[in-house]
């Protein structure tokens, strides 16, 4: 499952080297508020061309005079309708900068009894530390963001009964993100 998927470029890119070097399917459930980036997602997704694997984008609307699907975008929040237990993934990649600790803090309260044994929950949330903090905001016009450092992060997972020793947090080479695998222990 992919929560706040965007266009989809962190799971082709995924998928494409799972089926390239493991020769397996992966199935994705696609939730974006956004329409458009869903109509691209798919769009992307059939560009791909991919040998067995999946995308599922939510419900599609009524036809019109364009070709090409339209979805009605999804809220991560209608995940909580899935099986507990029923996910082997979650991620929430560009995500949680757009929730504050107690939405946060309840999102992982809601997904991670989702997961599997074993089931990891991927986050990223950009750093206070990343360079140049406020260009997203002023330069790009994104909304409020709640940039957080690592201790911020584990608060958070603390603070949602999730034992912090099931957490592992990278930081790619540009110090942008703050990358958080959740295991389900």
């Amino acid at each position: 499952m992919s929560l706040g998927s965007g266009a989809a470029v962190p799971n082709i890119q995924a998928t494409r080297a799972v089926e390239d070097t493991l020769e397996k399917a992966i199935h994705w459930d696609l939730y974006d508020v956004d329409p458009t980036a869903l109509r691209y997602a798919a769009k992307m997704t059939t560009a791909a061309s991919f040998r067995s694997s999946t995308f599922e984008f939510g419900r599609t609307l009524p036809q019109n005079h364009e070709d090409e699907p339209q979805f009605a975008g999804r809220s991560y929040i209608e995940a909580r309708s899935r099986e507990n237990g029923s996910l082997d993934m979650v991620d929430a990649l560009g995500l949680w900068e757009y929730l504050d600790f107690k939405q946060a803090k309840a999102f992982l309260k809601m997904l991670y009894p989702k997961l599997k044994e074993e089931g990891s929950m991927i986050v990223s949330n950009m750093r206070t530390e990343r360079p140049f903090p406020h260009y997203n905001q002023r330069a790009v016009g994104w909304p409020k963001l709640y940039m957080r450092t690592e201790a911020e992060l584990i608060d958070i997972v603390e603070a949602a009964g999730i034992n912090p020793m099931n957490v592992t947090i990278t930081t790619p080479e540009d110090g942008v993100y703050a990358v958080m695998e959740i295991k389900k222990a």
